[in-house]
């Protein structure tokens, strides 16, 4: 019997400047992003778009070092996932990480998992809370490198896992230590906002069911905290409506409420990124700051903390008996 082939997806980012650019160009192509027309008017639309938008977007990069360090964190989940998954199940797994708008792309992940001797395949996405937007387009891809380079091999996929205990207690032990973390700088009162990534709301109309999965893991992670917590969507872009609300808007509610201490949560993010490191931590941060809050916190980002690699692990397995 062969090996099992772990690919592990997330969207991807630059890894360099010049990188920017192209991966706007491969995000808005996406028919399931940019939905509209023919494919060769989708890729106008899309380079326009890239184009317009690649040099602000570089400068918000340069504030965090100029490129997103998501490719490295997600090469070491999947490295601490293998060491996991082979001190369970000696040599029948092989991961790989697939980006779905920037390298590595889903053809390499496949080829390398092919050459490792594997013959079955399981996606994992790395977005815990399913949407059309995010693990279908990830598995449209995979399907048809797989329809190409491997027919007729066997794929199981993980849709989503939003309320698996082990990956819901990695995140309440982030929302514990950030509570510590406040306190210890004299907070008194803190409240917890947990901010996940905003989505268009056609996609909400059409059936998506990311945004009450995003509610549901709020819920489960959120259960027996001794402090108020919200929940609001960041990352908008573009003129169409997106789910509310917002967590510019809830922010500023808050600090006009009287919030003093405020400890966010990236919900639904499992490696730090654009979206924590230059949003949350500089964006919403000084957002906050100068509406009168006078202690924010981020809870820190899952990353390969031992108690997500091992709640990723149990997942595969219990798939993958």
């Amino acid at each position: 019997m062969g090996r099992i082939g772990v690919v592990l997806t997330n969207l991807g980012g630059p890894d360099t400047p010049d990188a920017i650019r192209p991966f706007l160009e491969n995000l808005f192509s996406d028919p399931l992003i940019l939905a509209f027309g023919p494919g060769f008017l989708r890729r106008f639309v899309a380079r326009r778009i890239a184009k317009g938008r690649a040099p602000k977007v570089a400068k918000d990069y340069a504030l965090i070092g100029g490129a997103s360090p998501l490719v490295r964190l997600t090469d070491l989940q999947a490295r601490a996932l293998k060491a996991r998954l082979e001190a369970r199940a000696p040599g029948r797994f092989a991961c790989a990480v697939a980006m779905r708008y920037w390298r590595p792309f889903t053809e390499e992940a496949v080829r390398a998992l092919l050459a490792a001797g594997c013959d079955r395949f399981l996606h994992l996405p790395l977005y815990p809370q399913e949407s059309e937007a995010t693990t279908e387009s990830s598995s449209r891809e995979l399907r048809r490198v797989l329809a190409a380079l491997a027919p007729g091999a066997p794929l199981d996929e993980v849709r989503s896992y939003h309320d698996d205990p082990g990956y819901v207690a990695a995140v309440r032990a982030t929302v514990d230590e950030a509570l510590a973390a406040v306190r210890a700088q004299g907070a008194t009162a803190p409240q917890v906002l947990f901010s996940a990534h905003g989505l268009p709301q056609r996609f909400e109309r059409r059936g998506d069911p990311y945004v009450r999965e995003i509610q549901a893991t709020r819920a489960a992670v959120a259960a027996g905290l001794p402090v108020p917590t919200h929940l609001s969507f960041q990352s908008r872009v573009g003129p169409v409506a997106w789910v509310k609300p917002y967590t510019d808007a809830t922010i500023e509610r808050l600090a006009t409420e009287g919030v003093r201490d405020l400890v966010v949560v990236p919900l639904g993010f499992v490696s730090d990124h654009f979206e924590t490191l230059y949003e949350i931590d500089r964006m919403y941060g000084d957002l906050a700051r100068s509406r009168g809050v006078e202690r924010f916190v981020r809870a820190p980002s899952l990353n390969d903390r031992a108690d997500f690699v091992e709640a990723l692990a149990s997942i595969v397995l219990r798939r993958c008996p």
